[in-house]
């Protein structure tokens, strides 16, 4: 009887060896191997930044709330504009430019544009949102977020938080959700309060 042989993991082998090779080549010109990172997750990837998102790169930094207005806006302006993605990239940590505080986001009187995608992300902060509006429905099921969530006298088109767990408390007050607000097998951990919405 001839057994079957078995078959030999090349292209695991020949992936190691490339990544060795490069190694190598950045260990001798005295580089740094770095590996490529999902598109977002670079400061750099959102090119030069909208003034609002310049002071939310400042506060961030500090743990201090971004003032963008005191009021929620009745239009979109270039000084109040927020882009989701740099919300997201601010939400999930930043990078090694752009440090985020352990105290997270608090940004106030923004208009957020596109999609505030955090869907199955880790957020390691507070996320707070005052007098804000947003473009679309927010989607965060299955996030994970280690500290409170608010929406508090913002526009929201529904936010979707089905299977999220929630560390601290989440406050929708004095909010006006266009849509559904969804928390089908949400774990929040403190309260859940929508005075006023």
């Amino acid at each position: 009887l001839h057994r079957p042989r078995r078959a030999r993991p090349h292209q695991c082998r020949i992936g190691a060896g490339r990544l060795a090779r490069r190694a190598g080549a950045a260990s001798k010109s005295g580089g740094v191997l770095s590996m490529n990172k999902a598109k977002g997750r670079s400061l750099s990837d959102f090119g030069d930044l909208l003034p609002a998102e310049q002071r939310l790169l400042e506060a961030c930094s500090v743990g201090t709330p971004t003032f963008v207005d005191s009021q929620r806006p009745s239009e979109r302006s270039i000084e109040n504009t927020v882009r989701a993605g740099v919300v997201a990239f601010f939400a999930m940590g930043g990078d090694e430019v752009a440090v985020v505080h352990h105290r997270g986001i608090d940004l106030v009187g923004a208009w957020i544009v596109d999609t505030l995608d955090l869907q199955r992300a880790e957020i390691r902060g507070n996320l707070h949102f005052r007098h804000c509006r947003f473009d679309t429905q927010p989607t965060m099921h299955g996030c994970f977020l280690n500290g409170n969530l608010s929406m508090c006298d913002c526009i929201v088109p529904g936010i979707s938080l089905d299977g999220a767990k929630i560390k601290g408390f989440v406050r929708f007050d004095d909010s006006k959700f266009i849509g559904s607000v969804r928390l089908v097998n949400a774990e929040i951990f403190g309260m859940l309060s929508l005075r006023g919405s």
